[in-house]
């Protein structure tokens, strides 16, 4: 719950409390909320027992999950404050973690779906596609996707996942535009059982 304009009540007026609907609610309550914030940037974290820290903007809606699959130790996440450097500091059972969500830059690995040593990366059509080892991946943006299973929240964050047919080392990508209809444009992968020509992905 939030108060209508908390710093401007008038003498002998109680606050008002709205109820304040965000895509959290269920996440806060099947976690157990321990501690919230605001972040400089207008934003709210909230930190749970169970289900690590839960970033929404002032809409409610739910912007960032940060736990285990983010790289941190665990989900159980006690306390937060942040930094003259915009850094979220999170207070954990084992330890205290920094997490720099407010960089431009962003870091993908195996937590994140992407598997094998990187040979090439090229954005093609609002995603990121990058070719390792062992195949072919995209990601997409915005990624953030929530769904509920149960009494678990599934959180598809930063998630990489695999082009179907293409699961070998995949050396080069290449656009080719196709200047009379963008919407054409192909992309082609050099792979070591051949090259792909392909503009969807399932």
């Amino acid at each position: 719950y939030l108060m209508s304009d908390p710093f401007k009540l008038r003498a002998n007026a109680y606050p008002v409390q709205t109820k304040f609907y965000n895509q959290a609610d269920y996440y806060i309550e099947h976690n157990q909320l321990l501690y919230c914030t605001r972040l400089n940037n207008g934003n709210y974290a909230f930190s749970t027992l169970r289900g690590g820290t839960a970033i929404i903007d002032a809409k409610g809606t739910l912007v960032q999950i940060i736990d285990s699959k983010s790289g941190l130790q665990n989900e159980t996440h006690n306390s937060l404050g942040q930094d003259k450097q915009n850094a979220l500091w999170i207070s954990m059972d084992i330890g205290l973690s920094r997490v720099d969500n407010s960089s431009p830059i962003s870091f993908w690995n195996d937590n994140m779906g992407l598997k094998g040593g990187t040979l090439s990366v090229v954005r093609f059509k609002g995603r990121i596609f990058v070719g390792t080892w062992q195949g072919l991946f995209y990601y997409n943006f915005p990624s953030e996707k929530y769904t509920y299973e149960g009494d678990d929240l599934t959180a598809e964050i930063s998630q990489f996942k695999p082009v179907k047919g293409v699961r070998t080392q995949s050396w080069d990508l290449l656009r080719l535009k196709n200047l009379k209809n963008r919407s054409k444009d192909k992309l082609l992968v050099a792979s070591s059982d051949g090259v792909y020509e392909t503009n969807e992905f399932a």
